[in-house]
Parts: structure tokens; sequence; C-alpha cells
């Protein structure tokens, strides 16, 4: 029987929250309500910094969110201007510190990218630890306050909302049978957490530009990259990888963070129709495109026929082959996150970060940190 990875939207709503276009009972709800609040309000503009040109949470959520939904939900109110940190030759890592510099007013990013300045960040995501949507849903929910607190004490930034994004799971060049299997390779990896996962498993994590990862997998420079089912189709990881081995490593959440000083500009209308529309973009256009992209992402990977989206935004149609971990597989990735993954970030982010992990995302999905 084949798998469903994840309960699979139809494509009529997923080709609407693409275009910015809440699905129908949204429209006379929350679309209706964000164009009302618009024309009661003075138009503004924002300067938003997005994630690298490429990724799936470029193409298929922020670039069409601020260029075109963004219009629409604002009545003309709003104008965004929107750079990828690869427009601005940038790291992703560098994303809160041009915020909070002023650089920028918001950015959306991939939470973890921001552990490095903000070390609470990563609790958004540890490696391993959420295994299904309902679970990283709610972590997101449960964390969300203690990230806030975490922002606005090192940078003054603001958490404007938190979000899934796609299933990261392991683009392999060769065969991957078992999760034996990764002793001995290098892998990508894009976050700390991530590599406390690999090191678990025997393998040996590396950092490196997401624009660099096809050539460097076919170089032999890595053996496997973790990121999203559908981030590696439109990068086209197939062409040089064979095996996808479908082991959920995490969730790389994206967090949307403003620098308090841009927010103060804001008079209380102006401000009201943001945070709604932070809302809006999680709850009604993002997480229904990353539902579809992780079951699609796995089916163009794999040339299952259920692929329905080869010609949209750069998606194409692979011959990988799909693995699915046993559950010997699972258990043993359970070990490692409890061994590796959990006391590495209670080390890193601190006595009171852990306790507040703990009593919050914790807590929400069964799992403890050690404090002894």
């Amino acid at each position: 029987m084949k798998k469903t990875y994840k309960k699979l939207l139809p494509t009529a709503l997923v080709l609407a929250a693409m275009l910015g276009i809440a699905p129908a009972h949204a429209q006379g709800d929350t679309k209706a309500e964000l164009i009302a609040m618009a024309k009661e309000m003075k138009p503004f503009s924002m300067r938003v910094l997005g994630p690298p040109v490429g990724t799936a949470e470029w193409v298929f959520v922020v670039q069409p969110f601020w260029t075109q939904a963004v219009k629409e939900i604002s009545d003309g109110k709003v104008t965004a201007t929107l750079n990828s940190v690869t427009d601005i030759s940038a790291q992703p890592q560098d994303a809160l510190q041009l915020v909070s510099q002023g650089t920028f007013d918001m950015t959306n990013m991939v939470a973890n990218y921001g552990s490095g300045d903000v070390p609470t960040l990563d609790g958004f995501d540890l490696a391993g630890a959420a295994t299904s949507t309902e679970q990283i849903k709610k972590v997101l929910a449960a964390y969300e306050p203690a990230a806030d607190a975490a922002l606005k004490k090192r940078y003054r930034l603001e958490l404007l909302g938190a979000g899934m994004s796609g299933a990261q799971t392991f683009f392999c060049k060769g065969n991957i049978n078992t999760i034996d299997d990764f002793r001995g390779k290098k892998i990508r990896v894009s976050s700390s957490t991530l590599a406390e996962l690999v090191k678990g498993l025997g393998a040996a994590p590396v950092t490196m530009a997401f624009g660099e990862l096809v050539p460097a997998l076919q170089r032999g420079v890595i053996d496997c990259v973790i990121t999203g089912s559908m981030s590696g189709n439109t990068a086209k990881l197939y062409e040089v990888a064979d095996t996808l081995y479908f082991l959920i490593a995490g969730w790389a959440p994206t967090v949307q963070v403003a620098n308090a000083r841009s927010l103060s500009r804001l008079d209380e209308k102006q401000r009201a129709w943001l945070d709604k529309a932070m809302t809006y973009y999680y709850r009604e256009v993002s997480d229904t495109i990353q539902t579809s992209n992780v079951n699609q992402g796995v089916w163009c990977n794999t040339a299952d026929t259920r692929c329905t989206m080869v010609g949209q935004s750069g998606v194409t149609q692979g011959k990988m082959k799909l693995v699915e971990p046993s559950q010997q597989d699972l258990a043993k990735v359970r070990e490692v996150v409890e061994k590796f993954v959990l006391p590495a970030y209670g080390r890193t982010c601190g006595a009171d970060c852990t306790r507040s992990w703990n009593e919050t995302a914790g807590k929400a999905i069964d799992m403890q940190i050690s404090t002894q």
C-alpha cells in the first residue's frame, strides 16, 4: 500500500494558497477582515528579508505572500520591499543582526538559523524530537512565549509568529537501506541540533550553503543532505542523489521576527492589521502549502504517479528510490535524541532555558531534558 506521509490537501486548495488566496471558508473570514481593517488604516511600508532563493519556503510561501497577497489583503495600503538573503549576498544566519541593526524591518527565517545569537530558538526544533505535524504544531504554540522573551532580551526584536516548514529528510548518494548505513557518511546539516543527531548516528555533520549542495554531492564532498522534500526537488538534488530516506529529522520551522523600533512607528490600527496578517500567513497560507509540499516533494522526487506539481514553481520529476525507516530504526533515533540531542541543547542553552523548554515544548510532546 502506498503511504501518505501527511494528510494531502486538494490541489485546488494548495494552488489557492500559493497565489495568496485563502481557502473558501477563510475568504469570508480572516481575509475579508484584513481587507476591512486595511480600509481604516493609513498606508505604511515594510522592508522584509526572506530566506535563500530556491528554497521551498521562498518559492512557494514567502515570495508569493509579500509580492502578491499582501497587496490584496491590505487593500493596497502596505508596500513591502522584499529581498532574499541571496539578493544581498548574506547568509541566513545574518538575518537577526540585519533586522536588529535596522537594515530591514522584519525577517522570515528558519528559527534554527538564529540559534547562534539566540540559542533559545533551537528549542523550536530539536532534531528528531517532534515526529508528526501534530507534535511540531504543539511545540510551536507552547514555545512561542519563551522565544519571544529571548529575542526581546538579546536584540530588542519581537516574534510575530512561528510555523512549521517542510519535514526535513535525507537525500543520499548511493543506497541507504537502514539507519546503520549512515555510519561514516558525511551529511550536510543546517543547524547545530541536526549536527548532534547526525553525530549520534555515527556520521559526520557538514555545513555548507544551500546553493552548493548539488556539486558537493556530485563530487563526493558530502554523501547526504538533510532538507525538505520539496526544497530538495526545486534544488534538483534528485539529479545527483539516489535514495530518499524518509526519516523525519526535523521541521525547519520558520519565524517572523521584527525590529521593535520599526513596530513602534506603527499606529494602533496598523499594528493590529500586521498581527492579524501574520496569523493569516501561518494558519491559512503557509501551513496549507507546507502540508501538501511534504507529500508532493516525496512523490515528485521518486516518480510516484501521485505527483501533480511538475511544471509549477520549478518542480520537476525525479527517479530516486524511496526508503522508509523501520520501527527498529525509529527506536534507534529516539535513543539518539535522548542521548545526544537533548543534552547538547541543555548544555548550550543553560539551566533557565532548559527549564523553560521542559515546561513548554517538552511537556507538549512528553520529552524532558535532564537537569541533573
